[in-house]
């Protein structure tokens, strides 16, 4: 079943069973409400019964048009990537409860209505019982549309629950600027004067059927004495019995005298009672009493009551919408001034409940009080932290990369000298540390260059072997001392590219040197080859690895993700003669956003039984662009 026949079918079965229970109070308690014999209910059944069945009808007709009023929403099924439901068309469905409740009212209204002209009224009933009657009805009616709205409400908001989310908070938006208000005004109104109003008609019945029934036997009494005690012979003779019955007519009594027996004919909802007279019968036909003056009396009493409840639920509904919307300004007006120095209370509120949320408007304030004064020192903190950073890079581009080069150099003077074996290692063991630390200190300051901003590229025509030879050459000075090799397989056929030289061949030296820290011995293997549109890859793999299938796993998921990789592990990089895996993390990640600002990639190797392989791409310059890197974590 579709979306539409699933709603109409809940709501027919709503209607039913309201439709029901209306029926079955009315015919339980309406005899006794209003004092109706079993001559009287016989008539009102057929009446009763149409009037059932058209107003049943008109709530299917009713339900129907405004189903095909809300055709559009109802028939997308859920959900349809082609059909989106407008807000209009949301709202529209928000509002099937209302208009039903509204139409049912109104029918029944229609309908009772009718009831009271000749030509529908049943045939004996008078025209105030049948009002009676009619306003009993429409008050049933409207007690159970309440009801009704509630399981209609229920329904429709089932059916709503299925619209796409970004759909309903814009009908919602909607709603809210149509009805800014809400109508809180209007709302109180009803809830207040619907109640007493109902009260008040149930009451006011009560009092009209009792003096209704009071002044009808008194009425037959009337009669009856007036047929028996002045219509029948004295002494055999007529006299005066016409100017009686004239005499009688002013009072609504009309009376006459039938010499043959036949049914008694009424009309227009009057009442009659015969009389057995020595010569024939008098029937005495006389109009049924209007409302008197204990009716008139508890009625203006119930108007008043229902006037006074009105006054009542407007001013209290003015006041609360009063209240509603000095806390809906108040939470408006908390801006970042506002909560720095205090929440600002507009009026006092009348609705404690209001009060409350005013209060609960100020805790918040000062929770969020507490967050700024939180969040300032965590922006002096941070910016402390940055002049320590600024200050330990500058020491480091200075008063690090200074003596270091200084041992370097007086290293490689020392070593031209004449000296023994052992001594000729020791001096070839400090310049391999020294390349490394200065290596170590360059990676550094090249992510906290990345953290401070986007990589900026110079481009220029490169041949792609070159750089490839370069930063070979880089790598084997850099690995100088360990015993490690770098082969280099090139092929003859590499584009020229337009590219960094200068970023990309220490982009291709840190992938050399984190290869050579997760392997322990062996030579690393650098292949460069062509692709399509004249772009290059570039491969490092090495075998022995000192990395376990989880670890290469981790990097290989890091160099994927925006984490930069993890280094491995202390118990696997001891088995590199005794060294860490030193700048493995953060020369990984200089590489990867060296070879993305060039709009190139790095990744692991899929298959995990081959030698590690890192793979870089670079494309050709017409495909890429300068592009912002996200900062590697130090």
């Amino acid at each position: 079943m579709n979306r539409m026949g699933a709603l109409m079918a809940r709501l027919v079965f709503v209607l039913v069973l309201v439709d029901a229970a209306c029926a079955v109070i009315f015919w339980a308690f309406a005899p006794r409400w209003l004092l109706l014999d079993a001559a009287v209910v016989a008539h009102v059944a057929s009446s009763a019964r149409i009037v059932g069945a058209s107003l049943f009808a008109g709530e299917l007709a009713v339900l129907a048009g405004l189903a095909f009023y809300n055709r559009r929403v109802l028939a997308l099924s859920p959900p349809s990537p082609n059909a989106q439901p407008e807000p209009q068309d949301i709202l529209r469905l928000f509002g099937l409860p209302a208009r039903l409740a509204y139409a049912r009212v109104a029918l029944a209204v229609l309908l009772d209505v009718v009831t009271l002209f000749d030509f529908a009224r049943p045939d004996g009933l008078d025209t105030y019982t049948q009002g009676a009657l009619a306003i009993l009805h429409l008050t049933l009616v409207t007690t159970a549309t309440l009801p009704l709205y509630v399981a209609s409400r229920a329904a429709v908001g089932g059916t709503l629950e299925q619209m796409p989310i970004a759909t309903s908070r814009e009908a919602v938006a909607l709603l809210v600027q149509l009805r800014r208000n809400l109508r809180v005004r209007r709302r109180f109104l009803f809830a207040l004067a619907t109640p007493v109003a109902l009260v008040s008609i149930g009451a006011t019945l009560l009092v009209y059927a009792h003096a209704n029934n009071a002044a009808a036997v008194a009425s037959r009494a009337d009669a009856m004495g007036f047929a028996s005690g002045v219509l029948d012979l004295v002494e055999g003779q007529e006299t005066g019995r016409i100017a009686a019955m004239a005499a009688a007519h002013p009072f609504g009594l009309n009376a006459e005298i039938e010499r043959s027996p036949k049914p008694i004919s009424v009309a227009d909802g009057s009442s009659a009672v015969a009389v057995v007279l020595e010569d024939g019968r008098a029937v005495v036909r006389y109009e049924p009493s209007g409302p008197g003056p204990a009716t008139l009396v508890w009625l203006a009493a119930a108007l008043l009551a229902v006037v006074s409840a009105a006054i009542f639920g407007q001013r209290l509904g003015a006041r609360l919408s009063a209240d509603v919307t000095s806390a809906t300004r108040e939470i408006e007006a908390m801006g970042v001034v506002d909560v720095l120095r205090g929440s600002r209370v507009f009026r006092q509120a009348y609705f404690e409940s209001v009060h409350r949320l005013a209060l609960a408007v100020d805790e918040l304030g000062g929770v969020f009080r507490e967050f700024a004064a939180a969040q300032e020192h965590a922006i002096v903190a941070r910016a402390g932290a940055e002049r320590m950073r600024a200050l330990l890079l500058a020491t480091m581009s200075h008063d690090l990369k200074g003596p270091l080069n200084a041992i370097l150099g007086f290293a490689a003077l020392l070593g031209r000298g004449k000296l023994t074996d052992g001594q000729r290692e020791n001096v070839a063991i400090i310049e391999q540390r020294g390349r490394e630390l200065l290596f170590l200190i360059q990676t550094v300051l090249d992510a906290a260059r990345l953290e401070a901003g986007p990589l900026e590229l110079t481009r220029h025509e490169a041949p792609s072997l070159d750089i490839v030879m370069a930063a070979s050459l880089d790598a084997q000075e850099l690995l100088a001392g360990s015993g490690r090799e770098v082969v280099v397989d090139a092929k003859d056929d590499l584009p020229v590219l337009e590219v960094d030289s200068a970023r990309l061949v220490e982009a291709l030296v840190c992938i050399v040197h984190a290869v050579s820290r997760m392997s322990d011995r062996g030579p690393i293997r650098v292949h460069a080859e062509p692709l399509p549109s004249r772009a290059l890859r570039i491969s490092v793999e090495a075998d022995a690895l000192v990395l376990t299938p989880e670890e290469r796993a981790r990097i290989a998921g890091s160099l994927e993700s925006d984490r930069p990789p993890p280094q491995a592990d202390a118990t696997a990089s001891m088995r590199v003669a005794g060294r860490r895996p030193m700048s493995l993390a953060l020369g990984l990640s200089i590489a990867r956003a060296v070879l993305e600002a060039h709009g190139g990639s790095l990744f692991v190797a899929a298959d995990a039984s081959a030698p590690l392989r890192l793979v870089a791409t670079i494309p050709s310059a017409d495909a890429t662009a300068t592009i912002k890197t996200s900062p590697p974590e130090i």
